[in-house]
């Protein structure tokens, strides 16, 4: 199954977010924050302006969470103090470099950067989109399912919930897939105080906590999360612009109905043991008992320097049987199958229904640029890559890749006063930028114990990874 038990969010905030500030000079981070307007010109983005909130301190409030985020998100965007966030300042920024690394792609979005979203396989900064022509060929944007998680524990004593779904559409249908009630109990488990195991039986034990995402649960497939501000008529986007406000507030509702019904389908011995963890101290940190943010599966994607993208082709051919042909501008590694969570009203392009065997693949240089501002990295969700290809990238180990990738590349970039990303594609600075970037991440493969490539840009210390 997905997980035995894994880390919870307490290791990472004892971790890392506790000695992000102390063990950095050069690095600060600005909590609550979110990206308001950005100032380009020319190829250059000047100035990114933000908004910072600060929760109230009335317990009340839950530290800003006694809502879903469908119900406050608006109040993030809006310079006005509220009784929740009575604090808000404005941020102004005035990078040299810029590095998009938003779920939901909005230094793209109010930059007016071209990209594509969902399963666009045009190329939208082509001359029809600024003039207006093809409408003929505009359609609603279908990408993937979102979903808002939660965590449930299951107790020995059993009681009675409140009722935490009080909005759920009558269109939303759950199902336990044809899986049996503790298959599902612990498919994705955080912690347990049993040997549980990973083969059948499934064993569900007192103590357990558990993430839900499930498909026939709280996976949103009723509608797409992100909007096209284009297909709008959108001249001046701000993040809100490009959101689907009722998607999230739909996911919400059919999260908490989710975890209603699948209580009601415990066998008896679980019967009314298990309960919705809402305490603000423990993993989600809310009061809502959902997850803070959804789980966004896709976003808005650059196209890159040279309208380049990176496609699904590049990742399932093979000169060597053993992995994808590398690119020569590789700065990392990654591999996951495609993994497509359609929405059901959508009707798809016909490659998305098609099957890809994708081999162990190389992230490029080129698709963490955009073809419109030379100093702007993307990383993320956001990367120059087609829909197909997305799915495959999504997960946690290209996700970290991608990160590194572009954590390097924007550090090399200012430390050899570099003011453009095309500088880096020089021969001596590709070169320097792979070296540095090797002594962070694996930029080949080791499979049975060869290397693919061999070429010396693998590994400062290379082992089998």
């Amino acid at each position: 199954w997905v997980s035995v038990a894994c880390p919870t969010l307490d290791a990472l905030r004892e971790g890392l977010w506790e000695n992000v500030n102390q063990s950095s000079s050069n690095l600060r981070v600005f909590p609550n924050t979110v990206i308001n307007a950005v100032t380009t010109e020319g190829t250059k983005i000047t100035q990114v302006e933000t908004i910072q909130r600060t929760p109230s301190t009335n317990p009340q409030y839950c530290n800003g969470w006694d809502v879903p985020l469908s119900q406050q998100i608006e109040d993030w965007y809006s310079t006005t103090p509220s009784s929740r966030y009575p604090t808000k300042e404005i941020l102004t920024f005035e990078p040299s470099i810029v590095i998009e690394a938003t779920d939901w792609g909005e230094v793209l979005l109010v930059s007016k950067a071209p990209h594509l979203l969902g399963a666009q396989e045009r190329l939208q900064w082509r001359e029809e989109k600024e003039t207006g022509e093809g409408e003929e060929n505009r359609q609603e944007v279908c990408g993937q399912s979102l979903t808002f998680t939660f965590v449930e524990e299951l107790r020995k004593n059993a009681g009675n919930e409140p009722v935490y779904a009080t909005d759920v559409p009558s269109y939303v249908n759950y199902s336990l897939e044809g899986d049996n009630w503790q298959t599902i109990w612990t498919y994705r488990r955080e912690e347990t105080k049993g040997k549980g195991g990973t083969s059948p039986p499934f064993i569900a034990w007192v103590g357990d906590r558990v993430l839900q995402n499930w498909g026939g649960g709280n996976d949103n497939i009723y509608g797409y999360g992100l909007v096209d501000v284009k297909e709008l008529g959108e001249k001046h986007p701000t993040p809100l612009s490009g959101i689907n406000l009722t998607t999230f507030h739909v996911g919400e509702q059919q999260a908490l109905g989710w975890h209603s019904f699948y209580r009601d389908q415990a066998p008896t011995e679980y019967t009314n043991h298990t309960f919705l963890v809402v305490d603000p101290e423990t993993q989600t940190k809310a009061c809502t008992g959902l997850s803070k943010m959804p789980y966004f599966r896709d976003g808005r994607r650059s196209i890159g320097m040279n309208g380049f993208l990176w496609r699904i082709d590049d990742v399932t051919s093979t000169d060597n049987n053993a992995t994808a042909v590398p690119p020569f501008d590789r700065l990392g590694i990654g591999l996951y199958n495609v993994d497509i969570h359609s929405i059901s009203w959508c009707d798809y392009p016909e490659s998305v229904y098609k099957e890809y065997q994708v081999m162990p693949y190389f992230l490029p240089l080129r698709a963490f640029t955009n073809v419109k501002y030379d100093n702007l990295l993307v990383t993320g969700l956001s990367i120059a890559q087609d829909f197909i290809l997305s799915t495959t990238t999504r997960t946690h180990p290209p996700q970290w890749a991608a990160g590194v990738a572009v954590g390097v590349a924007a550090s090399f970039m200012e430390q050899h006063k570099l003011s453009s990303v095309v500088d880096l594609f020089d021969d001596n600075n590709l070169a320097a930028l792979q070296n540095e970037t090797k002594k962070q991440q694996p930029l080949c493969w080791n499979i049975n114990g060869e290397l693919y490539p061999d070429d010396g840009f693998c590994y400062t210390q290379t082992k089998n990874f």
